[in-house]
């Protein structure tokens, strides 16, 4: 099983729910994980349209909210929300298979 940083994780997840909630409703973001290594980050955009995203070539590297949203359908998820550190552990420990510690 792949390790990733928990802290880093944490402050990742922290700057996902303020893009999303808190920033100006022209910003939004994407919370990114590389399934190789465990590196996660905000990919983060500012953009009245919302159509601007980046490309990633590697099939390791996955937008992991919207894999969630994809795993676990419903109401609550369909929408822009805040994200508990302890749901996204736990999600990409089963679905990437990448522990955070």
């Amino acid at each position: 099983m792949i390790k990733g940083n928990l802290e880093t994780l944490k402050t990742v997840i922290s700057n996902y729910n303020f893009i999303t909630l808190e920033a100006p409703n022209e910003c939004y973001g994407n919370l990114m994980i590389d399934t190789d290594d465990g590196e996660v980050w905000t990919d983060e955009f500012c953009d009245f349209t919302h159509n601007e995203y980046k490309v990633y070539n590697d099939d390791a590297i996955h937008d992991v909210i919207q894999d969630f949203r994809w795993e676990n359908p419903c109401w609550e998820n369909m929408y822009p929300r805040k994200y508990s550190v302890e749901e996204i552990v736990k999600f990409c420990k089963k679905y990437y298979g990448v522990e955070f510690i």
